[in-house]
């Protein structure tokens, strides 16, 4: 369930997995002291602004995600209708590996599950937006790298809106 060790030469399997430096740790959250650590911070269509901590090896890793959106829509709050721009957020996990091309080039294959609360501070209801990344990230100093790629999105929504009589996510 919980793994930790200083140098690991072989692969750490468990629950929680902590260690100095590893080949690969494979778990619900790993920290890897000398391993495959970012912050990132980016934009898309269905997240305007998300922020991204990935932890672990560059084989298997894991993804912290937290991303948000403005709409320019009208919601009804208390039965008074209200028009006016509203933030969606979403928050995520996920999981992701590397392949090296170079030393300053990595192409990043990611899974992302978000649960999308829309309009509100917590939707309740089933809204999970999934993600599928391929992702060019070119390193462009020692801190620094600028990441594109195509998202592929699929959303699962058991959302309704009794007003307008209709299912799914906005």
């Amino acid at each position: 369930m919980f793994n930790v060790a200083r140098k690991v030469k072989g692969f750490q399997l468990g629950l929680i997995n902590i260690a100095d430096s590893s080949s690969l740790s494979i778990g619900l959250i790993n920290i890897v002291n000398r391993g495959y650590n970012r912050v990132e911070f980016g934009g898309s269509e269905s997240l305007h602004a998300f922020a991204g901590l990935k932890l672990g090896t560059r084989p298997f890793y894991n993804i912290f995600h937290i991303g948000a959106r403005w709409d320019d829509t009208e919601r009804i709050v208390d039965g008074s209708t209200q028009v006016g721009t509203f933030m969606s957020w979403g928050l995520g996990y996920g999981i992701g590996t590397t392949i090296g091309l170079g030393n300053r080039t990595l192409i990043n294959l990611e899974a992302i599950g978000i649960h999308v609360n829309e309009l509100e501070e917590w939707t309740t209801q089933r809204n999970l937006m999934g993600q599928f990344r391929l992702l060019l990230d070119l390193r462009l100093g020692r801190r620094f790298s600028f990441f594109m790629g195509p998202v592929g999105n699929i959303m699962w929504s058991g959302l309704y809106n009794p007003d307008t009589d209709t299912y799914g996510s906005i």
